[in-house]
């Protein structure tokens, strides 16, 4: 008989399934919540250097700019993941239909963090080209 070390998908699935204590979950979740206030707090410090007239404004185009290249690419990395998982769920191949259910399940997920962004960054576009057409600047 072949004795083998477990592969780290066992034994990820048996400490899945094992769950974990409530101390565990507690300590998981203040480590969220502190996770989150710091990514707060860095993204109301970039709205404050790069907003009209502060120390870092005239970089808000060339990071605007990488910015939408980084998400373009991301957007392709994803398409072909896609591509790929539709191609194995048509083949048949074990665990693909899983797998489609996570994908489902985890963008559904994301779309609560994107719409934050996306709301932060509406309100920052909006308070730019406010100041760009204020008074001051029509006279």
């Amino acid at each position: 008989m072949d004795r083998r070390t477990p592969s780290p998908l066992k034994n990820w699935l048996r400490a899945l399934s094992a769950g974990t204590t409530g101390e565990q979950l507690r300590v998981g979740l203040r480590w969220d919540a502190v996770l989150l206030l710091l990514a707060i707090v860095a993204f109301l410090g970039i709205n404050f250097f790069t907003s009209a007239g502060g120390p870092l404004s005239h970089y808000f185009v060339p990071m605007l700019v990488i910015s939408a290249g980084i998400v373009l690419f991301l957007l392709s990395l994803v398409l072909i993941s896609v591509v790929a998982l539709l191609l194995r769920l048509r083949r048949g191949e074990v665990g693909s239909q899983l797998a489609t259910r996570l994908v489902v399940i985890i963008t559904l997920l994301s779309f609560l963090p994107a719409a934050v962004v996306f709301g932060f960054s509406w309100q920052y576009l909006n308070r730019g080209v406010d100041s760009w057409f204020s008074s001051a600047v029509q006279s």
